[in-house]
């Protein structure tokens, strides 16, 4: 298994947090309460654990920058994220908070394309992170699984998707 090369997670500032068995369970335990990945079983769950990595992350650190290309799908387990996108006068403007059990970077999974928004953490967080490397992988070891997955994506994508033209609606309407 690949997983995010050590350059990447020194330049974030990511702390692993741990290996092993009882971790392993660890992270099943925050994949299974993630809002993404609930209708996991606990056995897909402990499947998904072995591709998957938890983080310590600072307040202020700059998990994914808008335009860079370093795909990946990440979830929060614990503490809260903000959501920046720049505008045309090169500003960050703040367009969304995350919250536990959300999953964010999940485009550059599917697409391959750069980060379209920035995200910091607000407070100190916990963030599972699986590489697009990682994804592809264990999609096509476990189709099953990898199947219950981008349905799941697609379903969050969608539902993305509709709050984002209601919003452009009010937006319009003023």
């Amino acid at each position: 298994m690949a997983f995010a090369s050590p350059a990447i997670i020194e330049k974030k500032k990511l702390i692993l947090m741990g290996a092993g068995g009882s971790f392993k369970t660890r992270v099943c335990d925050y994949i299974i309460d993630s809002t993404l990945l609930s209708d996991l079983t606990h056995d897909d769950a402990m499947i998904m654990a072995e591709w998957v990595k938890a983080y310590e992350v600072s307040k202020g650190t700059e998990i994914i920058t808008e335009g860079e290309k370093s795909p990946c799908l990440c979830i929060l387990s614990e503490g809260r994220l903000d959501v920046f996108k720049e505008t045309s006068s090169y500003e960050r403007k703040k367009v969304a908070t995350i919250l536990p059990g959300r999953s964010f970077g999940e485009m550059g999974v599917i697409d391959g394309r750069p980060h379209s928004a920035t995200v910091i953490a607000s407070e100190n967080s916990i963030i599972l992170l699986i590489t697009a490397t990682n994804f592809k992988q264990l999609v096509e070891d476990h189709p099953s699984l990898g199947n219950k997955l981008l349905y799941s994506i697609a379903r969050m994508m969608s539902l993305r998707l509709r709050q984002t033209t209601g919003q452009l609606a009010d937006y319009i309407e003023k």
